[in-house]
């Protein structure tokens, strides 16, 4: 495999384990926890995203009411009433702004990079 190549595949995991870390992480959890899930606390999607910390994208953030004025059972087009499925939404949105702003801060460097090789090549 070339340089590039690898550099793109290991660009790529780590976003995609960035968008799913939430799923992820709740699965690493219902599966590490020995006995039934109905005796590990919490049980459902939404109390563990709570507990763990990723509610802090949901209290508040533009985002997630967005999504339930857009999609929620009182929006514009109601899709369904599950709040799991918003915060899940609400993270992969976030993350993926997160991502477009993080490549636009790699990109400045980059062309600076180009002009100032231009400039000197002359």
């Amino acid at each position: 495999m070339r340089k590039r190549t690898v550099k793109c595949l290991a660009d790529t995991i780590f976003w995609y384990v960035l968008y799913f870390l939430p799923v992820i992480s709740y699965l690493l959890f219902v599966f590490c926890h020995p006995g039934s899930i109905a005796t590990v606390a919490p049980v459902n999607f939404v109390d563990f995203i709570d507990s763990v910390g990723f509610s802090v994208l949901t209290e508040g953030n533009i985002v997630y009411t967005s999504l339930l004025e857009v999609f929620g059972t009182g929006g514009i087009m109601p899709f369904m009433d599950m709040p799991a499925v918003y915060q899940i939404l609400c993270w992969y949105v976030t993350v993926f702004i997160m991502h477009l702003f993080i490549d636009f801060l790699l990109f400045l460097p980059r062309l600076a990079h180009k002009w100032l090789d231009s400039i000197s090549k002359d």
